[in-house]
This record gives structure tokens, C-alpha cells and sequence, in this order.
């Protein structure tokens, strides 16, 4: 798939754009989109230059903040289909401990955000788990909806 990942950290001359990148496979609780919209997000400049303590394993794909197509889903997946026009929301975690099941899944210890340490949205496609996904409201263009899931998720936490 086509892709623009980042090989070193540093400046914007270390964005690659390659058309070889291996697609993403998903699991029996994830979807994969055709990335139709991706916001730049200051969050993927902290991540290129290496400025967060937390790094990527290279090569990495980055983009958090994601709008696209339904192409595929997994034998679990129940309330979205193939073609739903979809915008991801990004922090992604286990869904299962104390704190996913009481709501502060920002607190899981496996939390992560899209494009942060997994791979993003800067891609042809991406997967993410079901349960982040949320059905694009019609009103919107993709690039409408790809501008709001990260700053959203700040304001409301």
C-alpha cells in the first residue's frame, strides 16, 4: 500500500512516501479503513522528531486523527459494515480492565494513540479496533471529520 512513513527521527525531510508499505491485517474485533482523510496533528511532529519518551518501533506510520471508508471487518464485528463512512477515534486501549470498563480507558495501562506507537493514518489504509470507530455524520466531508478526534478528545477529557 501506499504510504508516508518515517525510517530516523528529525526534521519533515525524514518523511518517506513509499507504495510498497505491507498492508495491515485485522483481527476478529477490528475494521480496516481506506483512509479517505488524515489531519496533521502536532502529536505526529512530537513523534517524528523524537521528542516524546515514548517511541515507535521504525519504520512508523504517523496520523492519529483519521476519517475514511469501511473495506473490511472483523468475525466479531457487529454494528459497522463494509462502506460505512467512518472517523476513528484515536486513544486506543484494552477495553476490558477496571478502568476501560468504568469509563477512564485514557487510564489503561496499555492505552496508546493512533499513529503514536501504533501505526496511523498517514496510509492507504489502517486498522483499528471496532470499537473505535464511530459512523461519519453525512453533514461532514472526510477532511471535516478528520480535523476533530484528537483536539476533540483533549477538550473532553
Amino acid at each position: 500500500m501506499r504510504a508516508v512513513i518515517i525510517e530516523n527521527f528529525g526534521g519533515h525531510e525524514n518523511l518517506k512516501y513509499v507504495e510498497d508499505f505491507p498492508e495491515p491485517h485485522i483481527r476478529e474485533d477490528e475494521v480496516l479503513i481506506r483512509v479517505e482523510a488524515v489531519a496533521l496533528n502536532h502529536l505526529d511532529i512530537w513523534v517524528r522528531t523524537g521528542a516524546l519518551a515514548v517511541k515507535p518501533e521504525l519504520p512508523h506510520i504517523l496520523g492519529s486523527d483519521v476519517s475514511g471508508v469501511v473495506e473490511k471487518v472483523g468475525s466479531l464485528v457487529r454494528d459497522i459494515k463494509e462502506g460505512d463512512e467512518v472517523v476513528v477515534a484515536p486513544g486506543l486501549s484494552c477495553g476490558v480492565c477496571y478502568e476501560c470498563q468504568s469509563g477512564h480507558d485514557n487510564h489503561c495501562r496499555h492505552y496508546d494513540i493512533l499513529g503514536l506507537k501504533s501505526r496511523g493514518g498517514y496510509a492507504q489504509y489502517v486498522s483499528v479496533p471496532a470499537r473505535n470507530v464511530i459512523k461519519k455524520p453525512s453533514n461532514l466531508s472526510f477532511e471535516e471529520a478528520s480535523s476533530y478526534p484528537l483536539t476533540f478528545l483533549t477538550v473532553w477529557n
